[in-house]
């Protein structure tokens, strides 16, 4: 029963950092967007700046809660971020939802989680910021 709360718990955390850091991604788009000849094809080194500064802002986010939750658990996450390139993650790239519950997962429990829980939290993600293309289009 506590693994399955502190489980939840995290999920949710992670939900919740996700959809209060959207507003960066739309602000980010909204600007390249005002910026850009709509005519000409979009530059999609612009848009991956743009999303990588919204997968920085979850994670800053989320180590945020941790450091006021629990060092321990917070200094965990930070370590399994230093060496993460043990656990055939690319450091150089922005974290999406599902690696980042990995390693909070690790943190907290000390084993990994299911692959279907990571993928879930991806899609998750992706779908937020699919939103915010498809709203900013509409407008």
């Amino acid at each position: 029963m506590f693994k399955k709360r502190k489980k939840n718990e995290l999920i949710n955390v992670l939900i919740e950092c996700s959809k209060n850091s959207i507003s960066i991604y739309r602000t980010e788009i909204s600007k390249y967007l005002e910026q850009s000849n709509l005519e000409e094809e979009l530059d999609e080194s612009k848009l991956y700046d743009s999303r990588a500064e919204y997968l920085d802002c979850v994670l800053d986010e989320v180590i945020k809660y941790y450091e006021k939750k629990s060092l321990k658990i917070c200094n965990n996450i930070l370590n399994l971020i230093a060496n993460s390139k043990n656990y055939e993650i690319d450091n150089d790239k922005p974290l999406m939802l599902g690696t980042i519950y990995y390693l909070c997962y690790i943190a907290i429990f000390n084993k990994e989680p299911s692959d279907q829980e990571c993928v879930y939290l991806n899609h998750f993600q992706n779908d937020l910021m699919q939103k915010v293309l498809i709203d900013l289009d509409s407008e």
